[in-house]
């Protein structure tokens, strides 16, 4: 676990600003989800149900931005083989393939408030 949290304090660390972030040239962004660690159902009686699955490299969101509005489109996909035992003296080993999708639409708006201080003389 400290592995884990180190790994993800040296990413936040470590970040850097994509262009269509930085100024108005692009309508759009592309993201790459690295890394997804989760936690699947369980699965009949599986002996180790408390363990997490990684996930590296599974999602994709793309970004347009309207100067208005930006709409996100989202997905993510896991499709791996799976043996495990069954916590039964006379269960066999089973093997089957763990499938996780997720599809999301959204939008969001960025609210600027900006001040102004006045000088009476």
């Amino acid at each position: 676990m400290k592995r884990i949290l180190f790994i993800f304090s040296l990413f936040s660390i470590i970040s850097f600003s994509a262009f269509s972030q930085m100024n108005g040239d692009y309508n759009y962004s592309i993201a790459v989800r690295g890394y997804t660690m989760m936690q699947m159902p369980r699965i009949l009686n599986e002996t180790n149900a408390d363990s997490f699955t990684d996930a590296p490299l599974n999602g994709i969101m793309v970004k347009f931005n309207d100067n208005q509005i930006s709409y996100r489109i989202n997905g993510t996909f896991y499709n791996k083989s799976k043996r495990f035992f069954n916590n039964c003296e006379t269960c066999d080993e089973a093997n089957g393939k763990l499938t996780d999708y997720a599809f999301k639409i959204g939008f969001e708006k960025a609210l600027t408030i900006q001040g102004y201080s006045h000088i009476l003389l």
